[in-house]
């Protein structure tokens, strides 16, 4: 929603609103504000990819996949291709 409203408004400038937080904000609530602007297959993925990361960070991987129902599962998958398999 929020997403959408930005991009309306500044469309001409095509501005980043991620980069914008991250320069404006820190720690935990540039995490948690950016978290929330993703959207939840980017997010969900975006975590399972850091958890891989952090010498298989076991809690996390099972906190996503065991919390999610098949649709977020699904959702996660695209999520993936898009942004951590790209990359």
């Amino acid at each position: 929603m929020i997403k959408n409203a930005y991009k309306d408004l500044f469309a001409e400038s095509q501005p980043d609103l991620i980069q914008d937080f991250k320069s404006e904000l820190t720690g935990n609530m540039e995490h948690l504000i950016v978290g929330c602007y993703r959207d939840t297959g980017e997010y969900d993925s975006r975590l399972m990819a850091k958890a891989i990361a952090d010498d298989l960070n076991k809690d996390l991987l099972v906190e996503v996949i065991c919390t999610r129902s098949i649709d977020e599962i699904n959702t996660m998958k695209l999520g993936w291709e898009k942004t951590v398999a790209s990359a």
